[in-house]
């Protein structure tokens, strides 16, 4: 709605009109169904939008008689036919013109509404992503969680009229009109979405941890990354302390896609919060902290049918003089093998969210390591894949029994083995979930 009043696009806030009335209508608040409804059919009206003003009279119609307000509805079923009457007068050259060049304003508003958001956010995020490298060490500039925000807001808006703009294809298409000015509009316009979660995605690579530090404070380590779709719901993070403390995680956030991603940039923010600005080593601590605010972020307020976005986390801090190491989880737990014997770490069976359960502080696992010993922290996407000879889940018992198998390997050979045993086992099927797992040897 903001897009459209800045760009002053009546047919565009009557349409955003109709769809609030209709929302309020499903929640059973019909007079603010009604309310919407007629601030649409005013613009509809003003601008001569006849699909709209049909749409618009069949809904109050419909609005009216349910309030019981029969004058109304009988005064919005006259407008109904009146308008069906001239809609029906107009030949069928006419109604297809009239579709294309509604579809190609659409998708021209859309292109226009990428482009803007694209050009502001290039330059902000361009910003904020040199901060980060010359200063890894301080808080994370929120300005930069704003422009993940605004550029997942915007992809989903503009892929939800794509689905629009796709629909009214097919209705055409079903009527053997050739629209091929059309389909190269829609191709082009397909591609701009594309470019902007692959614009989306380099911001996120750019928040995780590279692959150069990792190898600086975790010589002996790997991480296997593999996000379902161009973003990823899970991520993965390190950071050494000023102390000489080693803090390692792997997270699996609400989703994947572009609302799994937006969640990652909020938990990457939260770590560089708790460890980096604020000094914070309990691992259990940040866990606890990072909910809170969260809860608070998001407004979670344990409303019925209220969304619990959130995350699954295993984190660790690693003390390397001491060999000792501290693990705080949230549903992702831990695996610590060491002298041939396979040991998990529980975690606690509650979110990094807004939780219905009984709510608790996280607790703190204490190990001590010995050389030779390996750490593993995984998502559940690997688990959770479907494929081999009868096409089944990969299971829980069967990854353990894999990871048990694969610490036997020199740790520079064990990402080959898991990428190749995940390729094999999935075969064609389609990847059902983000896969991030990280594997530490002391």
């Amino acid at each position: 709605m903001s897009i459209y009043k800045a760009l002053k696009d009546e047919h565009g806030i009557a349409e955003e009109y109709k769809n609030i009335s209709n929302n309020y209508f499903e929640m059973k608040r019909n007079s603010k169904a009604i309310s919407y409804c007629k601030k649409a059919l005013l613009i509809a009206q003003k601008i001569n939008a006849l699909p709209l003003i049909n749409n618009c009279s069949e809904n109050l119609y419909k609005f009216y008689k349910e309030s019981g307000d029969f004058d109304n509805s009988l005064n919005m079923h006259e407008l109904l036919l009146a308008t069906k009457d001239s809609l029906a007068a107009m030949s069928a050259t006419e109604i297809i013109n009239n579709l294309k060049q509604e579809e190609k304003y659409n998708l021209l508003r859309q292109a226009d509404s990428i482009k803007n958001a694209n050009k502001i956010l290039l330059h902000e995020a361009e910003i904020k992503i040199q901060k980060e490298e010359n200063r890894r060490e301080r808080a994370i500039n929120l300005t930069l969680l704003i422009s993940v925000l605004l550029i997942s807001i915007f992809t989903v808006i503009v892929y939800v009229n794509y689905q629009k703009t796709k629909n009214q294809k097919k209705t055409i298409s079903l009527q053997h009109i050739e629209l091929d000015e059309s389909h190269k509009e829609l191709n082009q316009t397909h591609k701009e979405i594309k470019d902007s979660i692959n614009y989306a995605k380099k911001i996120q690579d750019a928040l995780l941890t590279s692959n150069n530090y990792i190898k600086k404070i975790l010589p002996t380590s790997f991480v296997f990354y593999k996000p379902k779709d161009i973003v990823s719901g899970d991520f993965y993070w390190a950071h050494k302390s000023k102390k000489g403390k080693i803090f390692f995680t792997v997270s699996d956030c609400t989703g994947h896609g572009v609302p799994g991603a937006l969640m990652s940039m909020i938990g990457n923010s939260l770590l560089n919060e708790n460890i980096i600005e604020n000094n914070i080593e309990d691992p259990s601590e940040i866990l606890n902290n990072m909910r809170n605010k969260i809860t608070k972020l998001l407004n979670q307020e344990g409303v019925d049918n209220e969304s619990k976005d959130g995350m699954h986390m295993a984190l660790c801090s690693l003390d390397t003089k001491s060999n000792t190491l501290e693990y705080a989880g949230a549903f992702n737990p831990l695996i610590h093998i060491s002298n041939g014997e396979l040991k998990e770490l529980k975690a606690d069976s509650q979110p990094i969210a807004l939780y219905s359960g009984e709510v608790k502080p996280f607790t703190k696992h204490t190990i001590k390591l010995k050389s030779g010993d390996t750490i593993y922290l995984y998502s559940d996407g690997f688990q959770d894949q479907f494929g081999g000879e009868k096409n089944k889940k990969y299971m829980t018992k069967r990854f353990k029994n894999f990871l048990f198998e694969v610490s036997k390997l020199p740790i520079e050979n064990q990402y080959q083995s898991i990428d190749k045993e995940f390729k094999n086992w999935k075969g064609n099927e389609e990847q059902v979930d983000d896969v991030c797992i990280m594997g530490v040897k002391v």
